[in-house]
């Protein structure tokens, strides 16, 4: 059972006493299955059919439990998933979890159940996941039936889906904790069952961690705490399309605030000398995707880079330095095709952004939005380049390899200004954020 936490969040539990009830029937499990939802009626049948048909298959001698925890849906979300014909050895469970809406907080009611049923594996799916096919089951959970603590897949995505884990996130982790992660914003993982139930009694779930901040908490977590941790290939994702477009895209500002908290929250590691780790990787090289409607779709992020520069150029020259700004504005005035924001001064505006979010002056949130628009700015960059390329794998092994040296050629001056521009509320002792 997971133990309380004694007043420290609101929610000391994301389960109804109907959700718990439903849980001690189970009785145990060895493995329980995820999926965290919310309006996902047109996508989490066909999900939960793939999940179904990959534990008949390859788990048949396991007791699994497929959850679907819902944000409070108001279509049938919940009733695609009671429809699917299950096979024997999977029992299904729905709930609507308590506490913030967000895909964290129905990752979290997954793994309180995990710790309920003492299951010896945690496997989390994304409600929408188009390429979704029966073998995902086995190549995330076998690791950890093996004696892994975290299975982190690779998947070929498209590159405006890949943009944040490849722009942002896979140089950052590389830069400040010494690790590669090939996909580094995880959306689909899987865990043992013990560091499932230890990860529900975080102190973190009422912060971004509980929406899409999950996704970038998850692989960060896995390298600061030197988890037992693998890689392992899905093969296409099969995205494909370019989601909405927003400056208000909590999957963009939920993820980069996470991580750019956890710079002050885990500031001891990494501002000595970097331990580089490598992380096993199973399975063959994810081929990126292409995107569909290229032209179409750059003209919706101009329009949204565009936009951003109208809203924030107000705030731009209270976060980056002068040249900085300068040579980002020039960047954003160009047609797509023109669009260039170089690899080190795109290190720069990311560090910088870093470093102005920490210092705890004005909104940190607000430092977070004011960067979207820069980043659909290099997005296209992104985009055009790598639908150009004629080896999309050996492309984006150099692109990383590029910006990777950007980042640690910045890092020497981001460490100077740290030091000097201490987060808020801190002193040489301690930080509130600790």
């Amino acid at each position: 059972m997971v133990q309380a936490l004694g007043g420290i969040l609101d929610y000391e539990t994301t389960l109804d006493a109907a959700a718990r009830q439903q849980v001690q029937a189970l009785g145990s499990a060895d493995i329980v299955i995820g999926i965290p939802c919310h309006r996902n009626g047109r996508t989490i049948g066909g999900v939960a059919q793939a999940i179904a048909t990959g534990v008949g298959e390859y788990l048949p001698g396991k007791r699994v439990v497929l959850m679907a925890s819902d944000g409070g849906s108001s279509d049938s979300t919940l009733r695609h998933v009671e429809q699917i014909v299950m096979p024997p050895n999977l029992a299904v469970l729905t709930t609507e979890y308590q506490g913030p809406g967000g895909k964290g907080t129905g990752v979290r009611s997954v793994f309180e159940v995990t710790a309920m049923l003492q299951a010896r594996a945690c496997a989390i799916f994304e409600a929408r996941a188009p390429g979704i096919v029966g073998e995902w089951v086995p190549a995330l959970v076998d690791p950890v039936l093996q004696g892994y603590d975290a299975v982190l897949p690779q998947s070929g995505r498209d590159p405006f889906t890949s943009s944040l884990s490849e722009n942002i996130v896979r140089p950052f982790l590389r830069t400040f904790f010494g690790v590669d992660l090939q996909s580094a914003v995880q959306a689909e993982f899987a865990l043992s069952g013990p560091l499932a139930a230890d990860l529900a009694n975080r102190d973190v779930w009422e912060t971004d961690v509980a929406r899409f901040g999950i996704n970038v908490w998850i692989p960060t977590m896995a390298i600061l705490e030197r988890w037992k941790v693998v890689q392992t290939s899905l093969g296409d994702r099969g995205d494909g399309l370019l989601r909405p477009v927003s400056l208000t895209d909590g999957r963009f500002l939920q993820a980069v605030g996470t991580l750019f908290r956890m710079l002050s929250t885990h500031r001891r590691a990494w501002q000595g000398e970097l331990e580089p780790r490598e992380i096993a990787i199973t399975g063959g090289p994810s081929v990126p995707t292409p995107v569909e409607g290229l032209g179409d779709n750059l003209l919706t992020l101009q329009a949204a880079a565009k936009e951003g520069r109208r809203r924030f150029s107000g705030l731009w020259p209270k976060i980056l330095r002068a040249e900085t700004l300068e040579a980002a504005m020039e960047a954003i005035d160009q047609t797509p095709a023109e669009m260039n924001l170089p690899d080190a001064l795109w290190s720069q505006i990311v560090l910088q952004s870093a470093i102005s979010f920490s210092e705890g002056e004005g909104d940190p949130d607000k430092v977070i939005e004011s960067l979207l628009p820069l980043f659909y700015t290099r997005t296209i960059q992104t985009m055009q380049a790598a639908t150009a390329a004629e080896d999309p794998i050996s492309h984006q092994s150099s692109m990383a390899e590029r910006l990777a040296q950007a980042f640690a050629d910045a890092r020497p001056e981001f460490v100077r200004q740290w030091r000097e521009n201490l987060p808020y509320g801190t002193d040489q002792a301690g930080s509130w954020f600790m």
